[in-house]
């Protein structure tokens, strides 16, 4: 299955649609863009038998929580950015080895404020009223509500290059978001509803336990990336060597991030092996 593009339910794409004499076969409206009319033209296109996707808000929160840290920790970034500059040649990725400790120390700890903050924020808003503003939407698909702290790191620029976290940190904010996905998936109300699950990841590491998180998936992704191998190796277009080489790398990896104290080894690192 290939990615396929989702077309948000606003009033300036569905005029633009209608102009043109197109009808998509799927919308997408998020909870924090709700009013009355979208809510009519919503169910008019569900009963047209066009696919209704219902987003969970989370830009919203994410936009929030970046404004309400961007100022205080404007220094911080500065400093990031200087750094990168003062890397030697063109590069702008730094080792672990070449971020000052002060600097991580305080990248660390302003992306562990930013965390906190994300989880005041879900422990506020709860359950049942995202849930039910999506329910409004008579979905046919629903995006379950997620732990959106990585995200805020993300637009903050504190990377997890500089601040060294190790992917276990990354896998307890996934893990969030799958027990949002299961309480969702689980309710008797979106019996009819597809539910999915949105995981975050900052690099290849993150984004390789991420999928080992998600859940039961019955060995389909590990099937699909053993078909896209063996197609590449038949075409010649790849040696069977590279790809083994290329799962002893990452064996090694993981050992290695999973001892105490070990820096992360980012997906920069990693394409260099």
């Amino acid at each position: 299955m290939g990615f396929q593009f989702i077309t948000n339910l606003r009033d300036q794409t569905v005029s633009s649609f209608e102009r043109r004499g197109y009808t998509p076969p799927a919308w997408l409206l998020s909870s924090h863009r709700i009013s009355k009319a979208r809510l009519e033209l919503a169910r008019s296109f569900r009963e047209s038998g066009a696919l209704i996707f219902a987003d969970n808000g989370t830009k919203k929160l994410i936009e929030d929580t970046a404004n309400r840290f961007s100022a205080s920790q404007e220094p911080l970034r500065d400093w990031i950015r200087q750094m990168r500059y003062d890397l030697p040649g063109a590069k702008r990725i730094p080792s672990p080895s070449e971020v000052p400790e002060l600097l991580r120390e305080q990248v660390s700890a302003a992306a562990h404020q930013v965390c906190d903050d994300v989880d005041r924020v879900l422990d506020a808003i709860g359950y049942e009223s995202v849930l039910v503003e999506q329910l409004e939407m008579t979905p046919t698909h629903l995006v379950a509500r997620e732990d959106y702290a990585v995200a805020c790191l993300i637009s903050l620029g504190l990377e997890r290059e500089i601040s060294g976290w190790p992917v276990s940190y990354f896998d307890r904010r996934n893990q969030k978001t799958l027990d949002f996905w299961r309480q969702i998936a689980a309710d008797p109300r979106c019996d009819q509803i597809k539910v999915f699950a949105t995981l975050s990841a900052v690099d290849y590491s993150t984004a390789r336990s991420a999928a080992r998180l998600g859940y039961s998936d019955m060995g389909v992704n590990r099937k699909r990336i053993e078909n896209l191998r063996a197609t590449l190796v038949g075409q010649g277009l790849a040696a069977p060597e590279m790809y083994e080489l290329r799962s002893y790398l990452d064996d090694r990896l993981e050992e290695a991030e999973a001892k105490a104290g070990q820096a992360p080894v980012t997906v920069r690192e990693s394409a260099q092996l």
